[in-house]
């Protein structure tokens, strides 16, 4: 990473997010893969080794599948990048970190719009690996179309985040 601007944003901004937010994604992702594995069926003698492990892998299949859980699924991803805006947007007004908006503003916009977009891409790891996630389940299972839209999805609101991190700043 040879981008210094890049590198001061992420030592700033997305280890900052992390730091404190460190409770929230602990127990929000530590909750989601239990549910997605530890979600046991009583009595399951009668059942074979492949049903216990479809029947643990039924709540993430669920978010590919029935669009119920499709749009719980993008829900999270959206909320998601929405708290990461919130603190985005009030910690670049900090006193503290003003000389981001003199060190960003002096770059093109496509120059910040890449800045951020990189920022915003570590911001969204755990919720990129969860779309993985879901993405391999989907395609494990036969099903074609959701985890073809997950990445597009992705892609597309860590985009329109960055272009508000560039739009806040300028």
């Amino acid at each position: 990473m040879k981008k210094p601007v890049i590198r001061v944003l992420l030592k700033v901004v997305a280890s900052g997010f992390y730091q404190e937010h460190t409770g929230l994604l602990l127990a929000l992702f530590i909750l989601i893969f239990c549910n997605f594995f530890y979600t046991s069926v009583l009595n399951q003698t009668h059942l074979t080794q492949q049903q216990i492990t479809l029947n643990a892998l039924k709540l993430v299949l669920t978010t590919v599948s029935e669009p119920l859980g499709v749009v719980f699924l993008l829900s999270l991803f959206l909320l998601y990048s929405v708290k990461c805006g919130q603190y985005v947007a009030r910690r670049v007004k900090q006193v503290d970190v003003q000389f981001l908006a003199y060190s960003i503003t002096a770059l093109s916009w496509g120059r910040q719009l890449q800045a951020w977009f990189v920022v915003q891409l570590v911001m969204s790891l755990p919720i990129v690996g969860l779309g993985l996630f879901a993405m391999l389940i989907g395609f494990t299972f036969g099903h074609r179309l959701i985890p073809l839209l997950i990445p597009i999805y992705l892609l597309g609101l860590i985009g329109s985040v960055a272009g508000y991190y560039t739009y806040l700043l300028n």
